[in-house]
């Protein structure tokens, strides 16, 4: 029988270590995947499709409301089962993980919060989390091409939560532009070249110019440094916010904004700064 697929989404790194260590030992679950944030435990829901997903509420970008929220968007032909975990764990926050989809909760004070803890309750859920033969039959409905809308839906919905909304055409650009590098930092290649590489397929796809998706771009970045709250620009941008008039160029903010959201990374990257061209 095939060993039942985790994803961890914790940011801290200690417990991530324990619990890779401890899911590793075991012949019946095997660990699939860990990231640190929302959006990169959410690029990983794709990816992957676990069976089973470890959340926590307090995340280094986003958090586990949100990540519960964006899992109801998001068009999957499969539910993980969700057990939540949070330091603060009250009766009303319980209840609100568990509205927003979550299968169970669990303080990270109760005696039964470690490895082998967790793994005991898992084995008690074992009945409602679907097996692995059933993830593997409706892989066939997990196609590249869902994959890829997903995560295009996934990219858009983040960049709103930093003031480029959706129906910003600033949006669609960046989204075009995220996923090639994307796909470059997660094989560990050297950054694509924005200007001669990333905005000609960009442009041809979508049919602008580059100077055009150029100018759109900064004045989307331009507009979201002056109107958005610093902490919030902070969850899903963790890097030097600078001034309105410093806000960063079109390649650190792509960069950054990818490598920090969407590579599933536990400690996500820091790409090299660039002065805005």
């Amino acid at each position: 029988m095939a060993p039942h697929t985790i994803l961890l989404i914790e940011d801290d790194e200690k417990e991530c270590s324990l619990f890779a260590d401890y899911i590793g030992s075991m012949e019946d679950f095997v660990l699939v995947g860990v990231a640190d944030g929302q959006a990169s435990g959410l690029t990983l829901l794709v990816e992957q499709h676990p069976e089973i997903v470890l959340l926590d509420l307090r995340l280094r970008q986003g958090d586990g409301t949100g990540f519960l929220a964006a899992l109801k968007q998001l068009r999957l032909p499969f539910k993980p089962l969700v057990i939540v975990a949070s330091g603060l764990l009250t009766s009303r926050t319980e209840q609100a993980v568990l509205r927003l989809g979550a299968d169970y909760c669990i303080g990270k004070d109760n005696r039964d919060w470690s490895p082998r803890g967790v793994i005991g309750i898992l084995r008690n859920f074992l009945p409602l989390v679907p097996s692995g033969a059933q993830l593997r039959a409706n892989e066939g409905a997990i196609s590249p091409d869902l994959q890829e809308a997903e995560l295009r839906r996934l990219i858009s919905l983040t960049l709103a939560r930093v003031g480029i909304s959706t129906g910003d055409k600033a949006n669609r650009v960046l989204v075009e532009m995220i996923l090639p590098v994307r796909e470059a930092l997660k094989k560990g290649a050297p950054p694509p070249d924005l200007k001669n590489t990333v905005y000609p397929l960009a442009a041809k796809q979508l049919g602008k110019s580059p100077a055009t998706m150029e100018r759109s771009i900064r004045a989307a970045l331009k507009s979201a440094w002056k109107t958005i709250p610093p902490d919030d620009l902070r969850q899903y941008y963790d890097f030097p916010l600078g001034t309105l008039e410093d806000y960063p160029s079109p390649r650190d903010f792509i960069f950054n904004f990818t490598s920090a959201n969407f590579c599933g990374c536990a400690v996500a990257s820091r790409a090299p700064q660039d002065k805005k061209d």
